[in-house]
């Protein structure tokens, strides 16, 4: 997530110093001066949580509300969210998805040299002290995530850029015929440019799936369609120690995987 900017107060003014500490020109001047901090990214789905008489717990991995409460899966998985990204271009108007691994990121809580990696327990769930998730470079590594996201963004780039000449003969032709062109299209099955990209991302996701299948690996990508592209998740079997994880994209890309704890 990005950090809110400090911005130093504005030099007094003639006119505020006359009127007094109370003019509206002034009172913002009676503020400490601040220096100017750099943004910096981190993971915005994850939180702390207090513990008594020791560090406090990062909760960075989720429920699977992908599948019902009452199911296995539910018990013996778990999400991991990796968020949207705002610095890459058009990420204001196409979803974009941060491409750093899980706790790496510049503002994430990290571990000193020679401090105690302590463990602790949340609503019955092991997390540690720092932005890292634990069991999770067994379950995928730094760079196959890092490709799969970089696919996954660019799909969503070809799609939901409104500057590309695909959409913009598109629009015009809508234009042209009074808002019904789109409509007709959708009446003989036929896809729009936005839509066949979508629908490209779809079948990578369930060839990715089937790969993860094939190879033994309970690692599954859900559809960003599901989640409304804020996030990416990852989801893990918490019965095995086996590299188990489910990828989940959309408001957020979510990670579910097993933890051995």
């Amino acid at each position: 997530m990005l950090q809110h900017k400090h911005y130093s107060p504005r030099p007094p003014s003639s006119l505020a110093t006359a009127q007094g500490t109370n003019h509206v020109d002034e009172k913002y001047q009676l503020l400490s001066v601040e220096p100017v901090q750099d943004l910096v990214f981190f993971n915005y789905h994850e939180f702390l949580a207090l513990q008594p008489r020791a560090p406090s717990l990062v909760i960075n991995h989720f429920p699977n509300y992908h599948v019902s409460e009452q199911s296995e899966t539910f018990h013996t998985t778990r999400i991991v969210r990796i968020p949207r990204c705002y610095t890459r271009p058009y990420s204001d108007i196409v979803p974009q998805f941060s491409t750093t691994y899980p706790g790496n990121e510049a503002g994430a809580i990290k571990n000193e040299e020679g401090e105690d990696h302590t463990l602790g327990t949340f609503e019955g769930h092991t997390f540690g002290v720092t932005s890292q998730v634990a069991t999770l470079s067994n379950i995928i590594s730094e760079e196959e995530l890092r490709v799969i996201l970089d696919k996954i963004n660019l799909y969503l780039v070809q799609a939901y850029n409104p500057y590309s000449w695909q959409t913009a003969i598109e629009s015009m032709i809508d234009v042209f015929c009074g808002g019904i062109f789109i409509q007709i299209l959708n009446l003989l099955g036929i896809h729009t440019h936005t839509k066949r990209i979508v629908n490209k991302l779809e079948q990578y996701t369930l060839q990715l799936n089937k790969q993860f299948e094939s190879r033994g690996r309970d690692l599954k990508i859900i559809s960003p369609r599901r989640t409304g592209y804020l996030s990416v998740c990852k989801a893990v079997n918490t019965e095995n120690t086996e590299n188990h994880a489910f990828l989940d994209v959309l408001t957020n890309i979510c990670i579910l995987f097993s933890f051995p704890f």
